[in-house]
């Protein structure tokens, strides 16, 4: 007869198998097909757990678990007299979740679907795409940014700390298991792509017209060819001009006024 001990070791045996079961192939994995992974009978399996939807809430209770852990050492962080920049510590936290994002692969990309039968009020299902803890941690870590002038006084700290944590949880889950650098490196460059959209000062319309991204934006738009008669010139300057704004200032950044002030 096997020890609690034994059980236990066992009951991990089978959750992880399902995770990277469930991780490579999604939710239709059979039992059956846990059960022959781990290397026991479909019968042995049930003496541990008596559903696929039981596996599914222990899978994600132990994301949750996982990620108020995280969020409980980021929000001691917060006021830390480590040395650290609160971009540092953006950074940091924004590790923390890529890394549980990978590790708990199996339990996000079910929290993204319908939240398995049993788990009521599940803080971590679609309807709640951040868990609160994690987001208040991150949140908080934003306001010091926010407050130490590292990041813009005129910043939304709640949608900045949301798109943070989406952007670290959910993609994250594309990641392969290489090792911790690749996710690192991955999740580093995630909040490095928010962060500097936020400068202090922003640039003038000169440097950016200088950058090597304007030249690139530029090299495209003039690949480009108008087919339209000679009859709709205005048109074609118009696509122009839009085309020009677009590349100088960004598609989401470049309004109609900007446009026909050009």
């Amino acid at each position: 007869m096997e020890s609690l001990a034994e059980v236990g070791a066992r009951r991990t045996e089978i959750l992880d198998t399902a995770a990277s079961l469930f991780a490579a192939s999604g939710v239709r994995t059979s039992l059956k097909e846990i059960a022959d992974a781990v290397g026991i009978l479909p019968g042995s399996l049930y003496h541990h757990f008596d559903s696929k939807d039981a596996i599914f809430a222990e899978l994600i209770e132990r994301y949750r678990v996982d990620l108020d852990a995280i969020a409980a050492q980021a929000m001691a962080d917060v006021d830390a007299d480590d040395g650290r920049t609160s971009r540092e510590r953006i950074e940091s936290l924004g590790t923390a979740l890529a890394r549980c994002a990978v590790r708990n692969r199996a339990a996000l990309l079910l929290t993204m679907k319908e939240a398995p039968s049993g788990i009521d009020d599940d803080p971590t299902s679609s309807a709640d795409p951040v868990p609160h803890a994690i987001e208040a941690a991150m949140l908080e870590t934003v306001r010091r940014g926010v407050k130490e002038g590292e990041l813009r006084s005129d910043v939304d700290p709640e949608m900045l700390a949301q798109r943070l944590c989406l952007a670290m949880l959910h993609g994250s889950i594309v990641l392969l298991r290489d090792g911790d650098l690749v996710v690192d490196d991955a999740a580093g460059m995630r909040c490095r792509f928010l962060l500097d959209g936020l400068a202090v000062d922003a640039p003038s319309n000169e440097s950016l017209d200088a950058s090597p991204a304007r030249a690139a934006a530029q090299r495209v738009i003039d690949s480009w060819q108008d087919v339209e008669s000679d009859d709709d010139q205005r048109a074609v300057l118009l696509r122009g001009v839009a085309r020009a704004e677009f590349g100088r200032r960004g598609y989401e950044a470049t309004t109609i006024r900007d446009i026909a002030a050009a």
